[in-house]
C-alpha cells in the first residue's frame, strides 16, 4: 500500500510537469576543472587562493554564496546557480532558456565572471572528461557531507566509483516533454544515441596524469561505479516504459542520502520506498531522491541527457544545440527511433561493454560513427532555425576531418608540450578570442 501511494506521487510529479511545446526550454550544466599552469595540477578546495577563495571572489560580482557548516560550497545568482562537484569541480548551471543564443550568453557572463579571478591566481579553466594531470588520491574532497556518504558507499560498490566523483566532468543537457507518450519517446531516443554521441564528443585523452589509449574513458568510469544506479534503466526501451516505470526504478533504488523534514542528511541504504511514509514526506524530501539516481539519462520534470564529456566553448554550446533540434523536431526524433530501432537492451548494453574497449570508432553492425554524426547533422541543419545554425556549424571541423575533441587533443602534443596544449584548449584562451 505504502509502496503504491508513493509511486502515485511520482507519476502525479511528472504528470504536472508535462508542457505545451511554445513553453519548451533548454537548460545545460557545464562542468569545469580549474588547474594551475604552470604544473597543470587540480586547484583543490582549501588550496592557499583554492576554489573556496574562488568562490568567495566571485560573491563580489553579484553571486551569493551557499553555505554549509559555514563553509562556502555554492554560488547562486538569479536563476543560475554554481554548484561543485566532490573534487572540487566547478559547475555552472544555466536558467531554463528559450534559445541557444540566451544560454550561450549566460554561459558567457560566467566566463566574464570566473576566467579574471582564474587569471589573476594563474589558473586554467578547462573542459576535459577527466583530470589531466593530478592523480584521483592528489585531489581533495569538498567538504560537503553528502559527498562523504556517497564516497562511503559507492567505494564497495565499482572500482572507480572515486574517479567518478573526483575525476570527471561533464555536460548535461535538459529537455522538456509535453506528455507520457513524448517523455517515453525522448527517454528512448536519447539512450539510443548514448553511444554515438557519447563516442563523437569524447574528450578524455588523459587519465591519472597519462595518456589514455582507449576511446570513451568516462563512460568506461561510470560503468565500474554502481550498477544500481547508473548506465542503462532496466526496461526503458521496453514499449510500455513510462511514468511508472521511471517511478519504480527510483523506488527500488537505495538513495544513500535521504532528507528529514528539516533538510538535514541522514545516510541510508534501504531502497527508497522502505524508508517513508508518503503522507510525511514533504516536497523537499521528495524532489531530493530525483538526484540520487545516475543514469545516462535521467527524468524529473525535465530530462537529464548526461552522456556527454565537458566540452570547451564554444563546442560545448554546439553540443546543446545539436541535442535542442533533435529533441525538439518530431520528424528528427522520429528518425532515431527509426533508425536505431534494431537496438534494444542487450545490445545496448553490450554496444556498451563493447566501445569502451576498442579504439574503434564503430557504432553498432560496425557503421562507421562520422557516417552517422554526418546523415543526422544534415538533417539537423535541415531543420534547425537560421539562427541556431551558426552555432551547429561548429560541428562540422570534428565530422569532416573525422576526428573527436579527444583526438584533436592527442593531434596537438605531437608537436607542443602538454603545458601549451592546455593552454590552447582553456576557456581562458577561448574568452579571448572571442572578445577580439
Amino acid at each position: 500500500m505504502k509502496y503504491d501511494k508513493m509511486k502515485k506521487r511520482f507519476i502525479k510529479f511528472f504528470k504536472r510537469s508535462c508542457k505545451d511545446f511554445q513553453d519548451f526550454k533548454v537548460g545545460a550544466e557545464f562542468e569545469h576543472f580549474i588547474i594551475k599552469k604552470e604544473t597543470m595540477e587540480a586547484v583543490n578546495y582549501d588550496d592557499y587562493n583554492g576554489i573556496k577563495k574562488i568562490l568567495e571572489d566571485m560573491e563580489s560580482k553579484g553571486w551569493i554564496g551557499v553555505f554549509e557548516n559555514k563553509n562556502i560550497i555554492g554560488l547562486k545568482k538569479n536563476n543560475k546557480r554554481i554548484t561543485l562537484e566532490p573534487g572540487g569541480q566547478f559547475e555552472f548551471s544555466s536558467s531554463p532558456a528559450e534559445n541557444i543564443k540566451n544560454l550561450e550568453c549566460q554561459y558567457l557572463e560566467f566566463l566574464d565572471d570566473i576566467l579574471p579571478i582564474c587569471e589573476n591566481y594563474g589558473y586554467l579553466l578547462i573542459c576535459l572528461g577527466y583530470q589531466p594531470e593530478s592523480g584521483i588520491n592528489d585531489i581533495s574532497w569538498v567538504p560537503k557531507k553528502r559527498y562523504r556518504f556517497m564516497s562511503k558507499y559507492l567505494k564497495n560498490k565499482g572500482e572507480y566509483a572515486h574517479n567518478m566523483m573526483k575525476g570527471t566532468a561533464s555536460l548535461q543537457v535538459a529537455i522538456d516533454y509535453k506528455s507520457e507518450k513524448d517523455f517515453k519517446r525522448k527517454m528512448q531516443a536519447a539512450y539510443l544515441l548514448s553511444f554515438l554521441l557519447s563516442s563523437f564528443f569524447d574528450n578524455s585523452p588523459f587519465f591519472e596524469g597519462g595518456i589514455y589509449d582507449k576511446r570513451m574513458l568516462r563512460t568506461k568510469i561510470w560503468e565500474n561505479c554502481d550498477d544500481d544506479r547508473c548506465g542503462v534503466i532496466p526496461g526503458v526501451l521496453s514499449d510500455d516504459f513510462g511514468f511508472e516505470q521511471y517511478a519504480e526504478y527510483i523506488l527500488n533504488t537505495v538513495p544513500i542520502i535521504t532528507l528529514d523534514r528539516e533538510g538535514g542528511i541522514r545516510y541510508n541504504i534501504k531502497s527508497l520506498y522502505k524508508l517513508y511514509s508518503p503522507e510525511k514526506w514533504n516536497f523537499k524530501q521528495f524532489y531530493h531522491t530525483f538526484s540520487m539516481v545516475f543514469p545516462d539519462v535521467r527524468a524529473r520534470e525535465f530530462i537529464e541527457i548526461r552522456f556527454v564529456d565537458a566540452l570547451k566553448y564554444p563546442l560545448n554550446i554546439a553540443c546543446v544545440a545539436f541535442i535542442k533540434n533533435i529533441f525538439y523536431n518530431k520528424e528528427l526524433l522520429n528518425y532515431v527511433l527509426n533508425d536505431f530501432s534494431e537496438i534494444d537492451e542487450i545490445k545496448l548494453n553490450m554496444l556498451r561493454n563493447k566501445m569502451i574497449k576498442t579504439p574503434k570508432l564503430n557504432f553498432y553492425d560496425n557503421k562507421n560513427i562520422f557516417k552517422e554524426i554526418k546523415k543526422l547533422y544534415n538533417k539537423v541543419v535541415e531543420k534547425a532555425h537560421d539562427h541556431e545554425k551558426k552555432y551547429l556549424k561548429y560541428l562540422e571541423y570534428y565530422i569532416e576531418k573525422e576526428i573527436t575533441p579527444r583526438d584533436y587533443i592527442l593531434n596537438m602534443l605531437k608537436n607542443n608540450g602538454k603545458k601549451n596544449v592546455m593552454k590552447n584548449i582553456s576557456n581562458n584562451n577561448r574568452r579571448i578570442n572571442e572578445k577580439s
